[in-house]
């Protein structure tokens, strides 16, 4: 087997493990004098790259099972969109996108790995063709959407769709008030209530507040403390300000701490006396 320079074009997940993969046989990725272009349907193939042989990836995505799932088909054509091989693999039967997706960038890897090793020994190793079925084919890219889609994911429900509108702050708030005599915090045996925890975090955020509205972007505050109550508290009220919150390690360096404010713009920094 010949080591092969292999150029790549495609930004999907799947493309880049399957270069990793590549490496591990022992081929090198590059752009000058190359043996083989894979791509992923989610870029121009370069002009200079037409006529080079050619490993096009795309996805037959089937019908949706009972699981919530679709079955998928791994389709790979040369550079004249001749079909060179496909390869079935049913719904996953957990109905979890994630492992259906990560289950097919495994079998992809070694399905396509395979394909070039064969072309590797034999250039007329592509010759040889398939058929693929009817479903509808997409950009390998389609394989990453998978992650976000589970069988218990009820999207179309109005009142969940509802829900999801509110800010989280709001939600905070109300599980707050809900939940106010019970305990939120036990810090080394002292109990602190969800009323005293929102209580603390408004006397923060009143005092903070001040200090933030003539941002013209969304600010961020830096905390920097120890595991207290004034902790958790400074978290409800950074959120309460609508600003993002950034937390330090109080062991931290110094000069570490300040370029991380640096770095993310911070406005304010929220710190114990030690600072």
């Amino acid at each position: 087997m010949r080591r092969l320079t292999i150029a790549f074009a495609g930004i999907s997940k799947a493309l880049a493990a399957l270069r990793l993969e590549l490496e591990q046989y022992g081929h090198v990725a590059g752009d000058e004098a190359v043996d083989l272009l894979i791509e992923d349907g989610s870029q121009p193939v370069p002009a200079h790259r037409c006529e080079a042989p050619r490993i096009s990836l795309r996805l037959g995505v089937g019908p949706v099972a009972e699981c919530g799932l679709p079955a998928l088909q791994l389709r790979s054509y040369d550079n004249a969109r001749h079909l060179l091989a496909t390869l079935d693999l049913a719904a996953h039967p957990s109905g979890n996108g994630q492992c259906l997706r990560q289950q097919a960038i495994a079998v992809l890897t070694e399905w396509v790995a395979l394909q070039v090793s064969g072309f590797s020994r034999d250039p007329e190793h592509f010759r040889e063709g398939a058929t693929a079925n009817d479903w509808p084919e997409k950009e390998l890219q389609a394989l990453d959407a998978l992650a976000f889609v589970h069988h218990l994911n009820r999207t179309t429900d109005e009142t969940l769709l509802q829900q999801a509108e509110v800010p989280l702050i709001e939600q905070l708030q109300a599980s707050l008030q809900a939940f106010a005599s019970q305990t939120a915090l036990n810090l080394s045996g002292r109990e602190v209530t969800y009323r005293q925890l929102q209580a603390r975090a408004l006397v923060i955020q009143h005092q903070l507040y001040p200090l933030l509205k003539t941002s013209e972007t969304v600010p961020v505050v830096g905390v920097c403390l120890e595991k207290s109550v004034d902790l958790y508290a400074s978290m409800l009220a950074v959120l309460g300000c609508g600003a993002v919150y950034l937390p330090l390690a109080p062991d931290h360096p110094t000069r570490r701490q300040r370029l991380m404010l640096e770095n993310a713009g911070a406005s304010v920094l929220l710190h114990g006396e030690a600072h």
